[in-house]
């Protein structure tokens, strides 16, 4: 799944060379704008911190309707030419001289403003009256409308109380293999996430939550009453469960900003509050404290909107690497739109494009330069990660981008000096092309290959592969209408030779899974979803006896399948295969 945010284009209110009767006009223009907004989004406010009736004789001015308008303004004053530490400072110290008369005049009884320093913005409301006289100051730079925030629709199978087969993605980018050859896990960084919460008892994130904070209840200790912040903090850094992996960079601990309520509300000001405090978390702008990476999985269906254009300016100069979801709506929104992130769309376990993934033509820079969105695309369908209660496979460009954020935490442990372009840079340049040759508009430089990433970041050569080994034959279907069996997914155990493979019949629905040679007796789970939507369709586990070894699995209904299959060996390690079935 992926957040969808629904935000007004910015309204500029600068009086820089105008005429004053033009300026008049444009400060009526702009009322009737925001109050227009108001009412279109009344329906959707943010639960900590609600619209209110005026009141005559605050500083905000009265107001001529009875009601506030929700707004964000920004600032013309800025610091300059400097980078981590000092701007921090120096940002703090810009937003202390120049925004107290403006967080007075956003303040109502009851609801202080909410100070921005990390973008000199307050965010707060204001009736039409009051922001008449708003935007005739020449200290203000810009108006927005603080508008709502709604999860999207999202694909999700059902709770289980284990992970099965786990993620599925930690196999297919390498990640599994950066921590056995590199020995690199995450240890010793920190990723931030701004999300919906995060469960702190799902096992597959215990001991990986450093830091917490509340945008929407205020509470103090870490809670997720919507689902997707667990899911996507799993991906990010989820210890393996019962042996099955988890999370990207597992060894990582996690900053966690609740910017969403249960209902996936929220409001654009709580997300760049939550991003603020990523940057800042300990409230020492003397510590360099904030994460090396920040995985967002939400995005605005409006591409090009600048309304988190500053912020990212600021922490690309501070050292934070931004990634964003592209978004489930088949196009690229904003803040995803914008060059200066790292933009991630989904692919399945046969590095197939799902028609959601966001993605948009090529936009060409006036210095000539071509942005591409996506930068790339990682695991999105079908997903296995934690939620409350247990676990499931969801399916979103919310879970691709947190496989890139995680590759991105290995990355930074293997090289802590890399740059943001460098990471940048080497993401695209080891991506695995899955389209037509080149970079595509679907999957961009193509599938995130964490391993290859990992080792350019290190400075080593990527080991050539060794040349396969031979594997037991598959016996060919005898029924005369089935279609020819496709290519196997294999793997290989002293123990244990198996392959997977999908034979689709024309009737009878019976897709053969697996079959192989064990020297003792094994235990297979196999778990099969639906692809078009991620939910479980059955799940078996069974003995095997030593020999050869065969499972039938009855399919019903014709489809695709997502089947994925773990062989428990005895000397405790397990062959994990997986592929997608068609059923006809």
């Amino acid at each position: 799944m992926s957040v969808a945010v629904e935000h007004a284009d910015e309204i500029s209110v600068g009086n820089e060379g105008r005429d004053s009767r033009a300026t008049r006009h444009g400060c009526r223009v702009l009322v009737a704008l925001l109050t227009v907004a108001l009412a279109t989004s009344a329906g959707a406010t943010d639960t900590s911190r609600p619209l209110t009736g005026a009141t005559p004789g605050t500083e905000s001015g009265r107001d001529q309707v009875g009601l506030r308008i929700p707004v964000i303004v920004t600032l013309r004053a800025s610091p300059h030419g400097a980078g981590g530490v000092a701007l921090v400072r120096a940002l703090q110290r810009t937003a202390r001289t120049s925004q107290p008369w403006l967080a007075r005049r956003l303040t109502s009884p009851g609801h202080p403003a909410r100070q921005l320093w990390l973008i000199n913005a307050v965010a707060g409301s204001i009736g039409p009256d009051g922001l008449s006289r708003l935007a005739g100051d020449p200290r203000v730079g810009s108006v927005a409308v603080d508008r709502a925030v709604q999860v999207a629709s999202a694909l999700s199978g059902p709770v289980l109380p284990s992970p099965g087969l786990g993620n599925w993605g930690i196999a297919d980018i390498g990640a599994s293999r950066v921590w056995s050859e590199l020995g690199l896990n995450g240890q010793g960084i920190t990723i931030g996430t701004i999300d919906s919460g995060v469960d702190p008892a799902n096992p597959a994130l215990a001991g990986r939550i450093a830091r917490f904070r509340d945008f929407v209840g205020a509470r103090l200790q870490p809670y997720d009453d919507n689902g997707h912040g667990t899911h996507t903090a799993s991906t990010l850094v989820g210890v393996p469960v019962s042996g099955a992996p988890i999370g990207v960079a597992p060894g990582a601990k996690l900053i966690v900003a609740k910017a969403l309520d249960g209902d996936g509300l929220g409001r654009s000001s709580a997300l760049l509050a939550a991003a603020q405090w990523m940057t800042d978390p300990d409230g020492d702008p003397s510590t360099a404290d904030w994460p090396s990476v920040v995985n967002s999985s939400w995005s605005s269906p409006n591409a090009g909107d600048p309304w988190f254009r500053a912020l990212l300016a600021n922490w690309r100069a501070i050292g934070i690497v931004p990634v964003f979801a592209s978004g489930n709506s088949g196009t690229v929104g904003s803040p995803g739109s914008d060059s200066g992130v790292i933009t991630v769309g989904a692919d399945d376990d046969q590095h197939q494009v799902p028609e959601f993934s966001g993605r948009h033509e090529p936009v060409t820079r006036p210095d000539g330069s071509i942005v591409r969105k996506p930068e790339l695309v990682a695991p999105g369908v079908s997903v296995v990660g934690g939620l409350a209660g247990g676990f499931a496979a969801s399916t979103g460009t919310s879970m691709a981008s947190p496989h890139v954020a995680g590759t991105v935490a290995l990355m930074r442990q293997a090289n802590p000096a890399l740059t943001i372009d460098q990471v940048t840079r080497i993401l695209i340049d080891t991506a695995t092309d899955i389209g037509p040759p080149g970079p595509d508009t679907a999957s961009g430089a193509g599938a995130l290959n964490a391993r290859a990433a990992v080792y350019a970041a290190a400075g080593r050569v990527l080991p050539a592969e060794a040349a396969a080994t031979p594997f037991v034959a598959v016996p060919q279907p005898t029924a005369p209408t089935a279609a020819p069996v496709p290519r196997s997914v294999e793997e290989t155990h002293p123990s244990v030779r198996a392959r997977l493979v999908s034979v689709r019949l024309v009737s009878g629905h019976r897709v053969a899974v697996l079959t192989g040679q064990a020297t003792a007796p094994l235990r297979a789970t196999v778990q099969v979803f639906n692809h078009a939507n991620g939910r479980l369709a059955f799940r078996l586990a069974r003995a095997l006896p030593s020999g050869s070894a065969r499972i039938a699995l009855p399919i019903r209904r014709p489809g695709r399948f997502d089947v994925r299959i773990q062989v428990l060996t005895p000397d405790g390690a397990s062959v994990n295969l997986s592929r997608t079935v068609t059923v006809r």
